[in-house]
C-alpha cells in the first residue's frame, strides 16, 4: 500500500454528495514563499543519475535505479530516520 491508499479515506467525502460542493480553493503557500522552488536542486543526491533518466513518458525511467536515487535522497535528507 502507499500514500494514496493512507489518503483515500481523507479525499473520499470530496468526491460524494449531492454535487454542490464549493469549488477548490488552491494554497500558494508554498509557491509565495519560494518553497516549492528548492525542490529537485541540481546539488540534489542523485541529481546526475536522474537528469540522464526519460521522465517523458510513464515508466521509460528505468525503476531500480530511480527507486534507490529517491531512497538515498531521502534518508540523506533525513526524511526516514531509524528508530
Amino acid at each position: 500500500m502507499n500514500n494514496n491508499d493512507a489518503l483515500a479515506p481523507l479525499m473520499g467525502p470530496m468526491f460524494t454528495g449531492p454535487g454542490d460542493q464549493r469549488p477548490f480553493a488552491a494554497d500558494y503557500a508554498n509557491r509565495e514563499n519560494g518553497l516549492i522552488y528548492t525542490a529537485n536542486a541540481k546539488t540534489a543526491v542523485g541529481a546526475r543519475e536522474s537528469a540522464k533518466m526519460n521522465f517523458t513518458h510513464a515508466d521509460r525511467a528505468d525503476p531500480s535505479k530511480l527507486n534507490v536515487i529517491l531512497w538515498r535522497d531521502a534518508m540523506a535528507t533525513g526524511r526516514f530516520r531509524r528508530s
